[in-house]
């Protein structure tokens, strides 16, 4: 068993609160997604794929948080390896929720375009779901940039 150095501790308290960041990001996101939708006029299939992306934000939140909160209750002495795949477990699911997000955009776009200004609706979901998917990119950006600041300290500490 080997104990994490000093800057180990703080690198993987970084990710986890960039990776709780990121996940209550998804959270608030598809919130608002989920409560403005009604209000805009699309295809019922269109709206029931936006509310699937929206689940599965939610779904990973909760899967996110439980993983974090799992990996701050671990030992000291946990060995690194460990602790490593629960933070790469962590960021692939953070990871795995953008191209959801771009494949409803891209969809939304072409419907914009197909369908120009004349209805409001089509700009309205596309700004919607487009301005929300930046909001959790860059929460994953977050996550992605301690991980890796993690994984370089972690890199760094072992032994040759």
């Amino acid at each position: 068993m080997t104990t994490l150095s000093a800057d180990a501790g703080i690198a993987l308290k970084a990710f986890m609160l960039a990776a709780s960041d990121c996940a209550n990001e998804m959270m608030s996101n598809a919130s608002y997604i989920e409560k403005e939708l009604p209000k805009i006029t699309l295809p019922a299939e269109l709206k029931g794929e936006i509310l699937a992306v929206c689940d599965s934000l939610v779904g990973t939140k909760h899967d996110v948080i439980s993983e974090v909160l799992e990996l701050g209750e671990l030992p000291d002495d946990t060995e690194c390896d460990v602790l490593l795949r629960r933070a790469e477990r962590i960021l692939r699911w953070l990871c795995e929720e953008p191209p959801k997000l771009h494949s409803v955009v891209s969809t939304l776009d072409r419907l914009n375009q197909v369908v120009g200004t004349a209805s409001g609706s089509a700009g309205l979901a596309y700004l919607l779901v487009a301005e929300s998917a930046t909001n959790i990119l860059h929460g994953v950006a977050k996550a992605s940039d301690a991980a890796d600041k993690f994984y370089q300290v972690m890199q760094s500490n072992k032994p040759i």
